[in-house]
């Protein structure tokens, strides 16, 4: 009767739980905080409307931050969501060097790492990158011998996977390898590709 009279009062009040007041008093928050580098890209705004909705199916809320690959703000972001007592992280950090930072800080907080910027003594999630292998496979299977890899930036655990798998079915199948990699950071990106790959389908 006593549950059913104070539920009757909040409907009645329209009353909303504090969720902060709660967490204070040894609650969990039920929230995660989400960091990423940068919402503009596709590929991260997919990720957080498909990690809003599991969440929410958890009866969890996210909270976002955009570092705008910036490791300065990315461990200011940590160290802020850690003062609104979040239950756990979900961080693709935007250096392998900026996520080194971050042990000190989190210290017990569960976190898991998404993408490439990680050392290995975290927990993470990334993709194989088998990709690359398969896209040359697929290409091979419809007939074609000269294959080029395109893109990608140096120095990168994604571009090492994505390259290696290319190059390992080039030599598997005993093709030989076309790479159209810029080697430093050019004003002009866009036009050196282009001289490039006319470069090679004119060979």
């Amino acid at each position: 009767k006593t549950k059913k009279a104070v539920q009757d009062a909040c409907k009645e009040l329209h009353y909303v739980p504090n969720i902060s007041a709660r967490s204070l008093s040894g609650y969990r928050s039920n929230s995660i905080a989400v960091i990423i580098p940068d919402i503009s890209d596709p590929n991260y705004a997919s990720m957080c409307a498909a990690i809003e909705r599991c969440a929410a199916d958890c009866n969890f809320h996210i909270l976002l931050i955009d570092t705008l690959y910036d490791p300065d703000f990315e461990l200011v972001a940590i160290t802020r969501m850690l003062s609104h007592k979040v239950d756990g992280f979900l961080i693709a950090s935007c250096s392998l060097q900026a996520q080194e930072q971050h042990a000190s800080v989190l210290k017990d907080t569960p976190c898991i790492y998404i993408g490439e910027n990680h050392n290995s003594l975290c927990s993470y999630v990334e993709s194989d990158n088998k990709g690359a292998y398969g896209a040359a496979q697929y290409l091979y299977h419809l007939g074609h011998r000269r294959i080029a890899f395109i893109g990608g930036t140096y120095g990168t655990r994604t571009f090492d996977l994505r390259i290696n798998g290319y190059r390992r079915f080039m030599q598997d199948n005993k093709l030989s390898c076309y790479e159209i990699i810029p080697r430093q950071k050019m004003c002009n990106l866009s036009n050196w590709y282009t001289e490039e790959i006319t470069h090679l389908l004119t060979d």
